[in-house]
C-alpha cells in the first residue's frame, strides 16, 4: 500500500466518496470538531469491506493543517449483522402493521394492563388509533374488569410457565352491547426499563369462524338425526372402498355391528354377493366402486348378500359419489340399501303360482281338446 492520499481515495466505494471528502473538507475547514466515518474500501480481493475510520487532525504553530492520526477498523460482519437485523425488523414490522390479528407489547401495572405499542388491528378493535393507545391502561380504552382480570392472570402465568399460554373468551362490548370471540396468545418477554414484566399478546376475532362451526354442527346434527332414523341401511365409504361409518339400520339390514363393519369393503369375499340369476357378484362390479371408479352414481341395483349366520338376503342398492368443490375424481361415496328380501319372496311365491297355474291351464287345455276330439268321434259314430 502506498504511502499517498490517492491510495486511499483510489479504493473508496463510489457511493461513499462525495460523503467521504466531504468530510474531510469540513474537518479540516474547522467547521466540524471530531472526525468519524463509516465508509467502504476496495479489498484486494477485490470486494469492498467496511471501514470505521476515526482521526484527530494535528495542525502546526500558524494553525494550519499539518497531519491527521487516526484508525481504520473493519466493521464488515457488523454491517451484515445490522442489515440483517434491520431487514428482520423491517420484516417484523411489516407483519405486525399488516397483519390481520391484534398484535401488541404490554406491561403489567397495579392490576391494570398498561399499552407500550399495538398495531393498527389491536387499535381498530378499540376504535382508536396506534398512537393513541399507546400508554394508555386497558380500563381507559374500556375493557371490562372481569375481562382485564383473565388477561392479567394468563400474562402471570405466561410468566411462572416461561412460554407461551393461550385461551379464548368472548368479548363483551358495552358500547355496542355485541360479543366477540376472542382467540388469545400471550408470552412474557422479560423485564422493561422501567422495571416491570413485559409481555407480548396476538390474539384473532374468530366470531364468525365459530358462528360457522356453531352452524356446521347444527347442520350436521340434524342430517345424523335424519340418517339415523332412516329404515335404510346407509353406509359410507372411502376412495378406497372401505367403510367408515354407517348408520343403525346398515347394522339391522347386514346383520353386522358397526365395528365390524368399519374397515371392510364391497369386494370382501365374506359377502358372497350374487346376481338375481345367481350368477358370482363380483366386487369391482358393486355399485359403489362403479361409482368410485366412474364418478357416476348407480340405482337400484339388486345384489345378495349373505349375513354372518349364512341367511342371504337381497338388497336394493343406489350410490352416490362425493367430490370435492373442484374435484374430478369421488373422495368418497355414500351408498343407501333396503332389505327386498320378502318382496323378492313374494315376487318367487308369485312367480311359483303362476308358473303352476299356467301348467294346470295347459293341463286343462290338453283336457277339453281330448273330450272335444271324443264328442267329435260320438258325433261321427251316431250319424
Amino acid at each position: 500500500i502506498s504511502n499517498s492520499p490517492s491510495e486511499w481515495e483510489t479504493r473508496l466505494h463510489p457511493d461513499d466518496k462525495a460523503r467521504a471528502f466531504a468530510l474531510v473538507d469540513d474537518y479540516l475547514s474547522g467547521r466540524i470538531a471530531s472526525y468519524e466515518l463509516q465508509h467502504r474500501l476496495r479489498h484486494k480481493d477485490g470486494t469492498y469491506r467496511w471501514i470505521h475510520t476515526c482521526a484527530v487532525l494535528q495542525r502546526d504553530e500558524e494553525g494550519r493543517p499539518r497531519r491527521m492520526t487516526g484508525s481504520h477498523v473493519d466493521i464488515t460482519e457488523r454491517k451484515r449483522a445490522e442489515e440483517a437485523l434491520s431487514r428482520s425488523e423491517s420484516t417484523l414490522r411489516s407483519f405486525f402493521e399488516s397483519g390481520v390479528m391484534m398484535m401488541g407489547v404490554v406491561e403489567l401495572q397495579d392490576g391494570d394492563i398498561l399499552h407500550l405499542s399495538d398495531n393498527r388491528c389491536a387499535a381498530s378493535f378499540f376504535g382508536t388509533t396506534s398512537e393513541l393507545m399507546q400508554g394508555q391502561l386497558a380500563s381507559k380504552l374500556g375493557a371490562p374488569p372481569d375481562t382485564i382480570a383473565l388477561w392479567y392472570q394468563s400474562y402471570e402465568l405466561s410468566r411462572e410457565r416461561a412460554q407461551p399460554v393461550r385461551f379464548a373468551y368472548t368479548h363483551r362490548d358495552a358500547a355496542s352491547s355485541t360479543e366477540r370471540c376472542l382467540s388469545v396468545a400471550v408470552c412474557w418477554i422479560g423485564t422493561g426499563p422501567s422495571g416491570r414484566d413485559r409481555y407480548s399478546y396476538a390474539a384473532e376475532d374468530v366470531t364468525e369462524e365459530r358462528r360457522t362451526e356453531k352452524a356446521l354442527a347444527e347442520t350436521a346434527e340434524r342430517y345424523r338425526g335424519v340418517v339415523t332414523a332412516l329404515a335404510e341401511g346407509v353406509v359410507l365409504q372411502d376412495s378406497q372402498g372401505q367403510i367408515i361409518a354407517c348408520n343403525p339400520s346398515a347394522e339391522r339390514v347386514l346383520g353386522l355391528t358397526a365395528d365390524q363393519l368399519m374397515g371392510r369393503t364391497s369386494i370382501s369375499p365374506e359377502w358372497r354377493a350374487i346376481h338375481v340369476d345367481g350368477r358370482p357378484f363380483h366386487g369391482e362390479q358393486h355399485p359403489a366402486m362403479v361409482t368410485l371408479r366412474t364418478g357416476r352414481p348407480c340405482t337400484d341395483v339388486i345384489m345378495g348378500v349373505c349375513r354372518p349366520g349364512g341367511e342371504q338376503r337381497w338388497l336394493s342398492i343406489n350410490t352416490q359419489p362425493l367430490r370435492e368443490a373442484h374435484g374430478e375424481r369421488p373422495y368418497a361415496v355414500v351408498a343407501s340399501f333396503h332389505d327386498i328380501t320378502e318382496r323378492r319372496r313374494a315376487e318367487q311365491a308369485l312367480l311359483e303360482a303362476q308358473a303352476q297355474l299356467e301348467q294346470r291351464v295347459r293341463e286343462r287345455t290338453v283336457r277339453i281338446h281330448q273330450l272335444e276330439a271324443q264328442r267329435s268321434q260320438a258325433e261321427k259314430v251316431t250319424a
